[in-house]
């Protein structure tokens, strides 16, 4: 429960900042700064402990996490844009409400 808050908590700031951010700089500078520190902290803690035998077992997952940062900065450039050209109030609930509430057929 605890990472389940701490994320929420980390998530809401990263939507403020870059929103901010957005606003008073280019928006791909902005998204080239947040995936670069994004990518730099967590490879920081990793390098350490990495060991071979993880990454030998682990090709699909490696793969599927690539795509997965893929989809994040491609994300972030959008996301940050979005901010730079319209509200927040706007941007935030179409991009993250649309996820949480499916779309019924009538």
């Amino acid at each position: 429960m605890v990472y389940i808050i701490l994320a929420a908590i980390f998530y809401t700031g990263a939507i403020m900042f870059g929103a901010a951010a957005s606003r008073a700089i280019n928006s791909n500078l902005v998204a080239a700064i947040v995936n670069t520190i994004s990518a730099v902290i967590p490879i920081a803690i990793i390098l350490p402990i990495l060991d071979k035998k993880i990454v030998e077992n682990g090709k699909f997952g490696i793969i599927m996490a690539i795509l997965g940062g893929i989809s994040v900065a491609l994300f972030v450039m959008t996301i940050n844009k979005s901010f730079q050209v319209n509200k927040v109030a706007m941007v935030s609930p179409i991009v993250f409400g649309g996820g949480n509430f499916p779309i019924r057929n009538s």
